[in-house]
């Protein structure tokens, strides 16, 4: 799909303009262009990029190729940026977290390319078009309102993820199944995957901040910084939310190890109190003595008394002995 927006100085807005129309909008100075590519075939997105907006083939090739980490290149006339922004439909815990959209930025046009539909995108596209006649001329405006978005939907997953790992703490302590660990190990998986790719965005924001390119400009530099300060204060998130994944997991196996001392404790127990009974049976049940002696008062009632006493009695004088001695907290 592609979908075209184009507006003067004055803000007067003109949206589904043809792409036979688009050179003539992109020669004109006092026209400005936004064009947004997803899920559209290769053919035809390269096709777009090279015989309407020349760009050079290298750049081509990085926007159609989904490998890369966020970077940007100055081609002179344009810019091109490789954006990681929140997948659409995404879970905190799955691994397509994120989505990698491609920004060019030129004098008066600006192109966003994506393979799947992108809801930062879409946020900004349709704030853009309720903005008609009031928003300004420049294209580097909708790359701030981008990136500042996308610094926004990178703050409300790292919270969400915070709320999971405190969630997926307390079932550690009440039920710490091999489901849960699992879940600790996903979260983990996009806590990282976050980290990869917000410490490079930041060095781009932090590019864009000091005015290094023409094309942004010095007035524009104050809000790329802002957006920085906000990926910034993520990068701080993140690093703390990889701290409390590692103390996650330390909680688990430190409750698995208690439960396991617990269960080897009660057993150790359940033996001990039984030693006693088990030497009397032993010891009555060897066939030690020849059977042509008379020892009929071994058998006899009064000695039965006395082991069945003692085999009540030695069980109980233990567990008495080892709550005495603290062992059974």
């Amino acid at each position: 799909m592609i979908r075209i927006l184009t507006w003067d100085q004055q803000g007067n807005l003109e949206q589904n303009t043809s792409l036979e129309d688009c050179a003539k909008v992109l020669a004109a100075p006092e026209m400005t262009l936004w064009m947004d590519i997803f899920q559209t075939s290769y053919e035809t997105s390269q096709a777009v990029l090279r015989d309407i907006f020349r760009f050079h083939p290298l750049a081509i090739d990085d926007a159609l190729e989904e490998t890369h980490v966020p970077k940007i290149d100055d081609w002179g006339d344009y810019l091109c940026l490789v954006s990681q922004m929140i997948h659409s439909g995404h879970e905190m815990n799955s691994d397509q977290i994120t989505q990698e959209v491609d920004i060019f930025v030129g004098k008066n046009y600006i192109l966003t390319y994506h393979q799947e539909e992108s809801e930062t995108v879409d946020k900004v596209w349709k704030g853009w078009e309720i903005q008609n006649g009031y928003h300004e001329y420049k294209p580097v405006n909708i790359l701030y309102q981008l990136l500042d978005e996308t610094a926004t939907d990178f703050i409300i997953s790292t919270d969400q993820m915070e709320l999971i790992l405190n969630d997926l703490e307390d079932q550690l302590f009440d039920n710490p199944s091999p489901s849960v660990l699992e879940e600790v190990f996903s979260l983990k998986r996009s806590i990282l995957q976050l980290h990869k790719n917000i410490v490079p965005q930041r060095e781009v924001l932090n590019k864009l901040s000091r005015s290094d390119y023409p094309i942004i400009g010095n007035d524009s530099s104050m809000y790329f910084r802002d957006v920085y300060d906000h990926f910034m204060r993520l990068f701080e998130i993140i690093e703390n939310l990889r701290d409390l994944t590692g103390n996650a997991l330390e909680i688990y196996l430190s409750v698995v190890n208690n439960r396991m001392n617990g269960i080897m404790k009660t057993l150790t127990v359940i033996t001990t109190l039984f030693m006693p009974i088990s030497f009397l049976a032993g010891f009555f049940g060897m066939n030690f003595f020849a059977p042509t002696e008379n020892y009929t008062w071994w058998t006899s009632t009064p000695v039965l008394v006395v082991v069945i006493l003692a085999s009540v009695l030695f069980p109980v004088i233990l567990f008495l002995y080892f709550v005495r001695k603290g062992w059974m907290r």
